[in-house]
């Protein structure tokens, strides 16, 4: 019954070794982007944030899901045709993403990569207590960017995205987020 038992302790603290230096695949991200959105003669400056989980399929290459929301809306001027004034429009984005991440580390702990995927995402604008949401918008999406490792689970990240270029509008952003890998 020793030799089972010191034999059962022995593989449980082989696995929880291997366990512990097994690479982390998966990673969570945080981050913040002033994005621009035209459209017309309009130009809209919202600040997004952006939550992304990803999974590393190889060193090379990543799979990832987004989702954006707004962190600070924008306040864009309409001249009411009834009163001859201007009228404050508040104005909010939100959507998600799936992205293909391919990487390359350039130098120690920092990596250069791309970006390719779908985008849907949509507008909201109000005024006081009145809100009108327009239509989703499905685009391609793509951006480049690079990150470099703090420790061995933290990371920091910058890039540029264009989320939507689409019916003569675009939305895109220059992001900065961080990142933990489990």
């Amino acid at each position: 019954i020793s030799r089972v038992l010191a034999s059962l302790v022995l593989v449980a603290t082989a696995g929880v070794a291997s366990a512990q230096s097994a690479p982390k695949d998966f990673y969570v991200e945080g981050g913040l982007m002033p994005m621009k959105i035209t459209g017309g003669t309009t130009d809209i400056t919202p600040v997004a944030a952006r939550l992304t989980l990803g999974k590393n399929i190889n060193n090379n290459l990543a799979v990832e899901g987004v989702y954006v929301f707004t962190a600070s809306k924008d306040s864009v001027k309409v001249l009411n045709t009834n009163t001859n004034t201007n009228v404050d429009v508040d104005v909010a984005v939100s959507g998600y993403g799936v992205y293909l991440k391919p990487k390359f580390e350039v130098a120690k702990d920092t990596e250069v990569f791309a970006r390719i995927g779908y985008t849907s995402a949509k507008l909201t604008a109000s005024v006081g207590n009145i809100s009108a949401t327009g239509d989703t918008v499905n685009s391609v999406s793509y951006g480049a960017g690079f990150q470099t490792q703090i420790n061995k689970d933290w990371y920091a990240q910058a890039d540029y995205m264009v989320f939507s270029k689409k019916d003569g509008g675009t939305a895109k952003g220059f992001g900065v987020s961080a990142g933990y890998r489990f």
